[in-house]
């Protein structure tokens, strides 16, 4: 069980992505400055671009199978995203929507659940719920969603 595609995917889907403040447009920008931006792709279904680049609808119009799909969905499409991706052949997600099994309610617990089951399932590894992604200094691997005016230095 490698955490490989986790901390140093070659290739991110970013699913989500919007101009609004929130973690869909932080993480865009922190990972497009931290990546090469040519297997960065953004997935929203209500835009053609944003910031300079392509939107693409959903994550199977994406030209290759991505490494790692970064979720920025309200909750309720975060098992949608991640079933889809593991279809496709996705290994690892980072899911930063919060409103699972920490909030104490059965709907909550409930997707949390569904969440495993599609982790075993697809042998996907899932950073998350809840959090605030990831940071790999040594690989220079930004999956982190609190946003930097600045960047990170490596």
């Amino acid at each position: 069980m490698s955490l490989e595609k986790l901390i140093r995917p070659k290739s991110i889907a970013i699913v989500g992505v919007t101009d609004k403040l929130g973690f869909g447009r932080s993480a865009a920008l922190s990972i497009v400055k931290s990546k090469e931006t040519d297997r960065v792709y953004y997935v929203n279904p209500k835009r053609e671009e944003l910031f300079g680049r392509k939107c693409y609808k959903t994550i199977q119009e994406v030209p290759e199978v991505v490494d790692c799909v970064v979720v920025c969905t309200p909750r309720n499409v975060v098992p949608s995203v991640l079933k889809d991706s593991g279809e496709l052949g996705t290994k690892a997600a980072v899911v930063y929507a919060s409103g699972f099994a920490e909030e104490g309610t059965e709907e909550g617990t409930d997707l949390e659940n569904q969440l495993i089951e599609i982790s075993n399932t697809y042998d996907m590894k899932i950073l998350g719920p809840n959090c605030m992604g990831l940071l790999n200094c040594i690989d220079k691997v930004n999956l982190w969603a609190g946003g930097s005016k600045m960047g990170f230095r490596y």
